[in-house]
């Protein structure tokens, strides 16, 4: 019986411990921008989000301004929002929401919801300063 004990209690840690290890081990890759293919708008995006989680913002936002000629303004708004966005820059996502809502005034639409998230950010930035 205690030599029953004496291998149980060794075997139970070296478990605890292999069972342990991928949860240590578990790192995100690192994002390879490079080895995306670009032969849609979410691949752009993809991206240009991998260069902005690399702090690599130039490039992040030229892969986005590359976009506009084949898929539009709005397009490439939308892909420039979640760069800023990665990079934490309220600022610079305040000047997408503010041409948005100048592009929407000129459509004829009240643009309300964008005023609505536009306020909030620059409270936001505000607040933070």
């Amino acid at each position: 019986m205690r030599f029953a004990w004496v291998l149980t209690i060794p075997l139970g840690v070296v478990v605890l411990l292999i069972m342990g290890a991928p949860s240590v081990l578990n790192v995100e890759p690192k994002p390879n921008p490079e080895a995306i293919i670009l032969n849609d708008e979410s691949d752009y995006r993809s991206k240009a989000k991998d260069y902005a989680q690399l702090n690599m913002r130039q490039e992040a936002l030229d892969t986005c301004t590359a976009m506009e000629p084949e898929y539009g303004e709005s397009t490439q708004d939308l892909c420039l929002l979640e760069v800023y966005q990665a990079l934490k820059d309220i600022d610079g996502e305040i000047e997408i929401y503010e041409n948005i809502l100048a592009r929407e005034l000129a459509d004829g639409d009240s643009g309300a919801l964008t005023k609505y998230v536009l306020d909030g950010l620059k409270e936001k930035r505000d607040k933070d300063k």
